[in-house]
């Protein structure tokens, strides 16, 4: 989850190419999608928790950004 939370631009983050390639992936290999279904909980329940003096921008941008690289679209189904 901490990757997650940083920037694309951040080297301690996850590189767009490597999502991307991840998610390409989802349907050949069944560790990916609970690994990042899991990630996308944490990361909710963690900001969940936060106040607004809390450094709750990086959860959002996750949230914002999870949708448009089929994170949560894809993985919805296997959820249920």
């Amino acid at each position: 989850m901490p990757y997650l939370l940083h920037e694309v631009e951040n080297e301690n983050g996850l590189c767009m190419d490597f999502i991307g390639e991840a998610v390409a992936r989802l349907d050949e290999d069944d560790t990916i999608g609970p690994l990042f279904s899991k990630a996308m909980v944490d990361i909710s329940n963690k900001l969940s928790k936060m106040t607004m003096n809390d450094d709750y921008k990086p959860c959002v941008n996750v949230s914002r950004k999870a949708p448009r690289v089929a994170l949560i679209p894809a993985n919805s189904a296997r959820l249920s």
